[in-house]
This record gives structure tokens, C-alpha cells and sequence, in this order.
């Protein structure tokens, strides 16, 4: 009966944050390009997954192998699975600045400008 409760605030937890992510990621878009970023966005996502589930089976399958057990393999790789998902979570991200139109270009130019001139003063031979 725990694991239908478990299954259930797990799947509750995951809907949120697939709600949330998808806000947050197709926010900046057009509408006219939120169609193409849904969809990589979903691709990406169950790459994702896919990437997670045969890491998942990998750690089953080395534990298993060290163990002799399955069973026990099976919860020590899903403890491994979840903590490394868990910590991903913890990770303190810096806000991405996004810059304001028109000025992307203009920091692109004064960055070639500086490479450049910093390359023409010490003689490296790097002109941009």
C-alpha cells in the first residue's frame, strides 16, 4: 500500500515539474515558433529519460553482477538514480542574463575588436 502512495506523489511531483519546465522553457517564445520548441522540447526530454532508464539498468546490471542479488541491486541503483536526480535539483544555477535585442551583436563585434587588438599587441598573429 506505501509503494501505490510513493507512485502517487511521485507522479504528482513529475506532472508538476513537467508543467513547470515546459512554462519556463516556451515562455520566450513566438507563437509562431512555440510549436517547434514544444517539440524539442519533448525530444529532448525523452532523451532524457532514455539516457536515465539505461544508466539505471547499467547500475542494476554492475551490482547485480558484484552482489548476487538482484533485488538488492535494484534498490541500490535506484537509490543511486534518484540521489544523482535529487542533487541535480540542489545545484545553484546562476539567473541566464538574456540580452536585450540589438545588443548581442554589438557585444559580439566588441569582443572581435578587443581579440583583435589584444592578438596585435603580443605578437601572436591571431587578427581577426
Amino acid at each position: 500500500m506505501i509503494e501505490i502512495a510513493i507512485l502517487a506523489v511521485f507522479g504528482a511531483c513529475y506532472s508538476m515539474q513537467f508543467a513547470a519546465m515546459n512554462s519556463v522553457t516556451l515562455k520566450g517564445l513566438s507563437i509562431k515558433d512555440a510549436g517547434s520548441g514544444n517539440s524539442l522540447f519533448s525530444m529532448v526530454q525523452m532523451l532524457a529519460i532514455g539516457l536515465g532508464v539505461f544508466i539505471g539498468g547499467g547500475l542494476v546490471s554492475v551490482f547485480s553482477a558484484s552482489l548476487g542479488s538482484v533485488a538488492l541491486a535494484f534498490r541500490i541503483a535506484f537509490v543511486c538514480v534518484t540521489g544523482n536526480a535529487g542533487l541535480g535539483h540542489c545545484v545553484p544555477f546562476p539567473r541566464c542574463r538574456v540580452p536585450a535585442p540589438g545588443t548581442a551583436s554589438r557585444d559580439l563585434v566588441a569582443f572581435v575588436a578587443f581579440v583583435s587588438s589584444d592578438s596585435a599587441n603580443a605578437g601572436s598573429g591571431l587578427n581577426v
